[in-house]
Order: structure tokens, then sequence, then C-alpha cells
């Protein structure tokens, strides 16, 4: 199994104890994470493989606080490395080693690569009921002209 957290520790934490989990069961784990947040392999079973993402995005943004652009932004520029991670590892792996791949639901082009390469792909909701009513309330606030958001 394939797990892609988004490297905030509110959304991080919850995949990596879905893998714990998995891992439980007799799954290999494969944990791909950005440079934003490296999650030190001595937290894990010796045998949970670790892979680089690298997402090169302006330290601004960052530290901004306007998050929907930095989860755009994180989105479009890991597409490319994650594929490229993601092929090497299905070339390296026997054949049906990568039985799916789990991600954030935020990154949804990791999903699209995911299942462009041919692959299972599943999004993990790692926030609150509330939250998830945000998600699927958002086409209508835009639909109906609330978003995005003019002037004050």
């Amino acid at each position: 199994m394939v797990f892609f957290p988004f490297p905030h520790q509110g959304h991080f934490n919850p995949v990596l104890r879905l893998a714990s989990a998995l891992h439980a069961g007799g799954f290999a784990v494969t944990v791909f994470h950005t440079d934003l947040r490296t999650p030190d392999p001595t937290d894990y079973p010796s045998d949970y493989r670790f892979v680089s993402v690298p997402v090169p995005v302006p330290t601004d943004l960052v530290a901004s606080e306007d998050i929907a652009r930095l989860v755009m932004e994180l989105n479009v520029s890991c597409a490319a490395p994650f594929k490229e991670r993601l092929a090497a590892l299905l070339v390296e792996e026997e054949a049906g080693g990568v039985q799916c791949v789990i991600t954030d639901v935020i990154w949804h082009s990791a999903q699209a690569v995911a299942r462009e390469l041919g692959l299972p792909a599943l999004g993990f909701m790692t926030s609150s009921a509330a939250s998830f009513r945000n998600f699927i309330a958002y086409p209508t606030l835009i639909e109906k002209g609330y978003l995005p958001v003019q002037g004050n």
C-alpha cells in the first residue's frame, strides 16, 4: 500500500494511523511525503519505506494563511514528481506489488496520477464531519455566487 498524507499534522497523523492498522493486517507500507513534513523513520516499523516527493512552493506561501492557494499550488507542483516516483516504484516492485494508493483527500492530483498509472486510488478524509460538510457545500456556494468572496 502506498500512502501520501498531506504535510500538516492534523492530516499526517490519521493517514499514518490507517497505514499502521493495515500494516498490522499484513500489508507492506510505503509512505510518500513532501519535504514540508519529513517523517522520522525511527518512529515507524523498520519495514516501512519512505519516499520523498519534492514540491517546490514559495516559502512565503507556505508561511502564509492562504490555505486554499497553498493546497492548489501543492497539488500542481507535486503531480509530476509524484508520478515519477510512483512509476519508479512500480518498476521496482514485482507485478502486483502496489495494490492501492491512499492519499489524503486533498491530494486530488496524486489520486489522478495513480489512476493514470492503472492503480486504484482512495482519498482518505482526515478532518471532521463538519469539515466534510463544507467540502460538500462548496460547489453549491460557488453556483450561488457566494464564492469566491467579493470585496470585504
